[in-house]
């Protein structure tokens, strides 16, 4: 899948749960992540990316990675009810990369 069909579904994922009334350049930067999250098994580090596939791609080290990352996260987005929900829409966002994948031969 390319980057483009990654950062699409990550759009998608964001339009779920972006909190109403955000100023401009607040929406900015959650697409920024957004897009970000859908791309993180894409990234060109070492150990990872498309050179390392059964790691970068395996679900149960995005699993564990996302479950991290969610956790740290949590004391600092915005309290409320939309907390959750954008941490739940960006763990869709990221594991999503993973589904688009198996789609595309």
């Amino acid at each position: 899948m390319t980057t483009l069909g990654h950062s699409i579904t990550a759009l998608a994922a964001l339009a779920l749960c972006l909190p109403p009334h955000q100023p401009r350049w607040r929406q900015l930067w959650w697409l920024i992540g957004f897009i970000a999250l859908a791309s993180i098994p894409d990234w060109p580090l070492p150990f990872w990316g498309h050179h390392q596939l059964a790691v970068s791609h395996s679900l149960w080290v995005n699993l564990a990675l996302c479950t991290t990352l969610a956790a740290a996260l949590w004391r600092h987005l915005p309290p409320g009810r939309y907390r959750g929900r954008l941490l739940i829409c960006g763990a869709l966002a990221w594991l999503s990369h993973l589904c688009m994948d198996t789609l595309y031969g």
